[in-house]
């Protein structure tokens, strides 16, 4: 976004809504949701909704598919009162899930992989347009990712490569057993790093760094 441009106050989802005051009492009384307005006052046709920063837009002049709602709850049983699968009148999926639920790590299924550069072969694009190569392509059950990773286009200085790589492992570690990043050729002075998701804050650099020539 530019500097200076105006801030985004709110965002809403619109959710078609042919059957108001059945979904708007569905809304409010099973799941608990505030109303916020309700208009026009003579014969409404749109009403807002929010509960737990998701703010709700039934709309009786919209189009489109009714849509899904994923509620993340602490306890969605509890919430959905024995039930966390629901039909709203309008016909809006509602999904109640647990907000935090502890990853899944696959038994680990050990073997010997090289994965030797060849050329152009094998490279994806992946987030931030930055270039993927799998070097673990069985994921050795599922429990461990490794990549080698390029930056195309990327800037001079090694510090901004290094941030770069070091928000992709904090994100991918959220969601798998561990991660192996190997810097492009180009990327001088960046070392590489191995994360274990077990332990989210662990970050450590391998004593050396990957020369120019390295393959793995």
């Amino acid at each position: 976004m530019p500097k200076g441009a105006p801030r985004i106050a709110g965002a809403e989802v619109v959710l078609p809504c042919r059957h108001l005051d059945e979904t708007l009492a569905f809304l409010c009384d099973r799941l608990g949701f505030r109303v916020l307005a309700v208009y026009p006052a003579d014969a409404p046709t749109v009403a807002v909704v929010e509960r737990g920063g998701l703010r709700v837009r039934l709309d009786g002049e919209a189009g489109g598919a009714p849509g899904v709602l994923r509620l993340l709850c602490d306890d969605p049983v509890a919430v959905g009162d024995g039930e966390t699968e629901f039909v709203a009148p309008n016909g809006t999926r509602i999904d109640l899930v647990n907000a935090d639920v502890a990853p899944v790590i696959p038994p680990l299924q050990a073997s010997l992989v090289v994965t030797r550069l060849q050329g152009d072969a094998g490279w994806s694009v992946g987030r931030a347009g930055m270039r993927y190569r799998d070097l673990v392509p069985d994921r050795q059950g599922g429990r461990f990712i490794a990549s080698h990773i390029q930056i195309p286009g990327g800037g001079a200085g090694a510090d901004d490569a290094y941030t770069l790589i070091a928000k992709v492992i904090q994100a991918t570690v959220r969601i798998t057993a561990g991660v192996l990043v190997v810097p492009a050729a180009g990327m001088k002075g960046v070392a590489l790093e191995v994360v274990d998701a077990r332990d989210a804050r662990e970050l450590r650099p391998v004593q050396r760094p990957v020369g120019h020539g390295d393959k793995a």
